[in-house]
């Protein structure tokens, strides 16, 4: 069995746009959807029973939000949990779309931006990757049923990139980190291997 996923996170993280550019209330703190896209396949030759996967995907620095989880949606025969509640805030997908404004500036922000400092600057982050390790992070833990070879269980984050933590550290460049684990616990025989697969992977955006 092997693990595959894909973070798809628009990649403009250095240069966002001036608070001028953005709406009001809940829109001026959201922007850009994210997706964590988990793929447990069995390439065979043995079918599976029974496996575990394990998502940990960034959400607060201390107070503040990264990656707001908006919803968990799988495929397959698989069913998962979280650790804490997912939109708190009762935010509606509909309500929280890119401005035109907001997407234009990142589809060119290769060009040069530069922004006054605010009076009270935002406290910086300590490493340069953020991971689970030193921010707090939503986990998904999930127990995926029967993959006969060539069949896939599959998990979805759907978050938003919590806009206002990042304006205040515009010029702090840095990695989100995300861990995906998978553990096969039983395969559909008497007779159990010593060893059964397992991986542990992260993807770093950007």
């Amino acid at each position: 069995a092997w693990c595959s996923h894909t973070l798809s996170l628009l990649p403009s993280l250095y240069f966002p746009p001036p608070p001028s550019l953005l709406p009001p209330l809940s829109s001026s703190h959201l922007c850009l959807l994210s997706l964590l896209l988990s793929q447990l396949h069995n390439s065979g030759p043995s079918s599976i029973r029974e496996a575990e996967l394990q998502v940990g995907w960034p959400s607060r620095f201390r107070d503040e939000h990264l990656l707001y989880a908006m919803e968990v949606l799988t495929e397959g025969p698989i069913s998962c949990r979280s650790n804490t509640s997912l939109n708190l805030l009762g935010l509606q997908m509909s309500s929280v779309q890119d401005t035109p404004e907001l997407l234009g500036f990142l589809r060119n922000s290769s060009s040069p931006h530069r922004y006054r400092r605010a009076t009270s600057a935002a406290q910086p982050y300590s490493s340069k990757t953020l991971n689970c390790s030193n921010i707090i992070c939503l986990r998904v833990l999930c127990v995926v049923g029967r993959l006969d070879r060539g069949q896939s269980a599959v998990v979805k984050i759907r978050s938003r990139l919590w806009a206002h933590t990042f304006l205040q550290r515009r010029n702090d460049p840095y990695l989100l980190n995300s861990t995906v684990s998978f553990r096969v616990t039983a395969l559909p025989y008497r007779l159990q291997p010593a060893s059964l697969p397992q991986h542990t992977t992260s993807v770093r955006y950007p």
